[in-house]
């Protein structure tokens, strides 16, 4: 068996942070922008490659939080 070079933060069980290792665009929605922009920051010191991530807010509890990321997905993140 082969083992994961990847850190394990970025392995299988953590879809975007895999996504975003191997170049997919990730769009990423949490409710704490400033530690999210951190752990961004840490992958791209891990990564050899140019990575396409988009931090943005969403409160998964808001309906409002949800529409508001929605319209800024839909209308191509102005």
């Amino acid at each position: 068996m082969v083992k994961c070079p990847l850190p394990s933060w970025c392995q299988v069980n953590n879809l975007p942070n895999l996504l975003y290792f191997v170049g997919a665009h990730v769009i990423v929605g949490c409710k704490n922008e400033d530690k999210m922009t951190e752990e961004l920051e840490l992958m791209k010191s891990l990564s050899k490659t140019k990575l396409d991530v988009i931090v943005k807010h969403l409160d998964l509890a808001s309906f409002k939080s949800i529409r508001e990321f929605a319209e800024k997905i839909n209308s191509g993140m102005d």
